[in-house]
């Protein structure tokens, strides 16, 4: 297949006339105000300069669609570079994890972390680098956000288990792994075990009497190393 259009930092048309989303990562689009149009610009210009005109072979992702029904895919192009791998490495974009390949997880989060170290792109602006859990307020509503914290408390409720990052639920994070997800996310042993420890957790913050965090993936909530957590 040869890409013909970009249309945002993920997404792209085909001589074949198919929509693709790129799966597996997030970028800002236009569609947010503020902040996210300027980055938003440039990880387009950054995808157009990798991809417009090129030939690639495509992978389905897993899901296969988005919840718009447009194929997710992995690129890979006719010179053998991996699209996603480009993008990440370029501060072009940021792991929004969906796949249950754990190699290809660590994959991704190996190129992430070239740009994170490196400055580059998304990662220059500070709301969309890696936030302290204690930063977050009402503006980082309805917003992609990576943040990491210590964990204050695990523990069961009625929709799941509740990370907290604190003890005041109108200031501290949240986090939630809804009762369906609790065994992919580990287990309550494996969540309870996270008391203590430094964590990154990803996804689209809400404000419900705090800030709040859905985690339903593997990839979503990561304990930190000792190193990956000084920086």
């Amino acid at each position: 297949m040869r890409v013909v259009r970009v249309s945002d930092g993920l997404s792209l048309r085909d001589d074949a006339g198919e929509t693709l989303r790129l799966a597996d990562l997030w970028a800002p689009r236009r569609t947010v105000q503020g902040e996210a149009a300027p980055a938003a610009d440039r990880a387009r210009a950054v995808l157009a300069r990798l991809a417009q005109g090129r030939r690639f072979v495509r992978y389905a992702a897993e899901p296969a669609q988005d919840r718009y029904a447009i194929p997710q895919v992995h690129l890979v192009r006719d010179d053998g570079l991996w699209l996603q791998r480009a993008l990440l490495q370029a501060g072009a974009a940021q792991v929004d994890p969906w796949t249950d390949r754990e190699a290809v997880r660590a994959a991704l989060f190996e190129a992430e972390a070239v740009a994170r170290h490196a400055g580059r792109g998304l990662w220059r602006t500070p709301s969309m680098g890696r936030r302290r859990a204690d930063s977050l307020d009402a503006r980082d509503r309805d917003r992609f956000r990576i943040v990491v914290g210590r964990v204050e408390s695990v523990g069961r409720g009625d929709l799941g288990v509740f990370i907290n990052f604190g003890r005041d639920w109108s200031r501290d994070l949240t986090l939630l792994v809804p009762t369906g997800h609790v065994r992919a996310m580990g287990g309550m042993a494996g969540l309870r075990a996270l008391e203590g420890r430094t964590v990154e957790a990803r996804g689209v913050l809400d404000w419900w009497r705090g800030p709040f965090l859905r985690v339903r993936r593997p990839g979503t909530l990561r304990p930190l190393a000792p190193a990956d957590d000084a920086e």
